[in-house]
């Protein structure tokens, strides 16, 4: 899948810093930002734990 590319990219280019942005807007109700909070969840267990993560949750 592509979040694992981009999470050995992220290993790759020694990276200390990742900020998740998770779209809270109306078109995300449902089952779409469900589907978003499991993927931000994969990535979060996913990452080395010494990296400093930030976790932005917006709306449009």
């Amino acid at each position: 899948p592509a979040c694992w590319c981009f999470i050995q990219t992220l290993s790759q280019a020694g990276v200390s810093d990742v900020v998740i942005l998770l779209d809270s807007s109306k078109s995300m109700q449902g089952d779409a930002m469900l589907n978003a909070r499991r993927i931000a969840l994969q990535v979060l267990k996913s990452l080395d734990r010494s990296l400093k993560i930030n976790i932005i949750s917006f709306s449009t």
